[in-house]
């Protein structure tokens, strides 16, 4: 024996129930695929309240930054960018491009009042390299450093600064 209608649809699908809070129990026809929950986030037919996409519903608020610098030439003593306050970023790194032949030295310098650094990370950068460099503690304010690592060996670099923050 067949059956059919509601009744199957029933069967087919183990009481999926409204989501709304109006109150009302209303059983569905057919499950919200789109989410893939058990239970759909409102009914199209009696409550009418308006259904909203997964993606919209699971949308953070990440805001990316970036700045970049091309171009900087590298001497024989420490040439540091400006100070960057990194207090709002849950996660910040520099790129590094080494755009000529001779080997440059990269210092990362953290500070709390934009005053007093101290030594972070130090990385050494090949001629036409490119190196990712991320900090190991954490402190308010951040710096960059870069030289020659052989005096008389200038080179040029770009630096890319790129940092997420949530919104």
């Amino acid at each position: 024996m067949r059956r059919s209608g509601k009744r199957a649809l029933q069967g087919a699908i183990p009481s999926l129930r409204c989501a709304c809070r109006r109150g009302k129990k209303a059983v569905h026809s057919r499950a919200n695929t789109a989410c893939r929950k058990i239970r759909p986030t409102g009914c199209s037919v009696r409550c009418r309240r308006r259904r909203r996409s997964f993606e919209r519903r699971r949308r953070s608020n990440v805001v990316y930054t970036q700045c970049k610098t091309l171009g900087r030439a590298t001497s024989d003593d420490f040439a540091y960018l400006a100070p960057i306050d990194t207090s709002r970023q849950t996660q910040y790194s520099f790129g590094i491009v080494n755009k000529g032949d001779n080997p440059i030295v990269v210092r990362l310098e953290i500070s709390p009042n934009a005053v007093d650094y101290a030594l972070d990370t130090e990385e050494l950068v090949g001629g036409g390299r490119t190196a990712a460099i991320v900090p190991i503690r954490y402190l308010r304010f951040t710096r960059l450093g870069i030289r020659s690592q052989a005096p008389g060996r200038d080179s040029v670099v770009d630096i890319y600064y790129q940092a997420q923050s949530s919104g």
